[in-house]
């Protein structure tokens, strides 16, 4: 039985895009989600999911996911069957200072 509907979070980053890619190949549905977090140029992630932007089966929401609000909005509408979870805060470094941030991404 093959999942037909998936919500991806970090949609938009390198290992989120290519799994979308490959996702939309098999001829499934996907929900991607991204909150295009400045810690990488908004470009490069625009351009990892310029080509699932083009597919019909390729649904976009930007948003933030401890946003209980959109995040239940996105399971409302879309009814996944599977959730992916790639979504989380990049760097060493800034998860020092920011570790409560990090973790709730994370987590």
């Amino acid at each position: 039985m093959m999942i037909e509907r998936i919500l991806i979070t970090g949609a938009a980053g390198f290992i989120g895009s290519n799994l979308v890619d490959t996702i939309l190949k098999n001829g499934q549905t996907v929900l991607g989600i991204d909150n295009f977090d400045p810690f990488y140029d908004r470009r490069i992630k625009e351009k990892n999911i310029l080509s699932a932007l083009q597919q019909s089966n390729f649904h976009f929401k930007e948003g933030d996911i401890r946003d209980n609000n959109f995040l239940n909005k996105c399971f409302e509408e879309f009814s996944p069957g599977l959730v992916v979870h790639l979504a989380a805060r990049a760097g060493v470094r800034p998860s020092i200072f920011r570790y409560i941030h990090n973790a709730q991404d994370n987590i």
